[in-house]
């Protein structure tokens, strides 16, 4: 919590800066007297400022939503996964991941059909950013159905394709990181793979358990 108020904090005051060169480089209104330029002569100065200005608030954005994601991870989390009383493990998206993952993927939808709607569009535009609206849609879907489970047996997750995929330990070849989409890849051979969201609480004790009961499952047949 304390880094999401530290990048919002940060944000806040790029923000204000970005505010005040616009405000400078308004046409209709005259530069402060303590300015060294004229924006309205120096306009190669004006693209410039609003390079500068726009990029200036890319890193304390990138930075609030990187914390807002990792909330609820971390060694001290206090949510666990779920256990049932056959001893079946639930794995489920940390609530960082998935309110801010839900919280964009809904903000941009309403924005998109806010400007749609507010420019009066055709139905040919409205078409057009049909498949981002639908992506939106899939993403917000994804962020409260995805899950995991496992037991002594096996695994079991439901992931990119909204469907459960469910294979046994004594499969298991590999497990390695995705880095670029976040994912953990069980390898089982021929049965196929399946990708587990690192952002997954208590992923990291489902990985460790893997391991060892392919371990256990390779004594017992040796």
């Amino acid at each position: 919590m304390i880094a999401v108020l530290r990048n919002a904090l940060i944000l806040v005051l790029a923000f204000g800066v970005f505010v005040g060169i616009t405000l400078i480089l308004r046409e209709d209104v005259p530069p402060p007297a303590w300015l060294p330029f004229d924006p309205q002569k120096d306009v190669w100065l004006v693209p410039l400022l609003k390079l500068f200005g726009t990029v200036l608030l890319a890193p304390p954005l990138a930075a609030l939503i990187a914390s807002l994601v990792m909330l609820g991870a971390g060694p001290h989390q206090r949510i666990r996964p779920g256990r049932d009383a056959s001893g079946t493990t639930e794995l489920r998206l940390i609530p960082g991941a998935k309110w801010t993952a839900a919280g964009l993927a809904l903000m941009m939808f309403a924005g998109l059909v806010f400007a749609l709607i507010a420019g009066d569009e055709p139905f040919g535009i409205w078409l057009f950013v049909s498949p981002m609206l639908a992506a939106c849609l899939y993403g917000l879907i994804l962020c409260f159905t995805v899950r995991a489970r496992y037991d002594c047996d096996g695994l079991s997750s439901i992931y990119y394709l909204l469907r459960w995929q469910t294979n046994d330990w004594a499969d298991l070849r590999d497990i390695r990181v995705d880095n670029g989409p976040g994912d953990v890849i069980f390898d089982f051979g021929d049965k196929g793979v399946q990708r587990l969201s690192i952002y997954y609480v208590g992923i990291g004790d489902c990985m460790r358990f893997a391991e060892k009961r392919v371990k256990e499952i390779d004594t017992d047949h040796a």
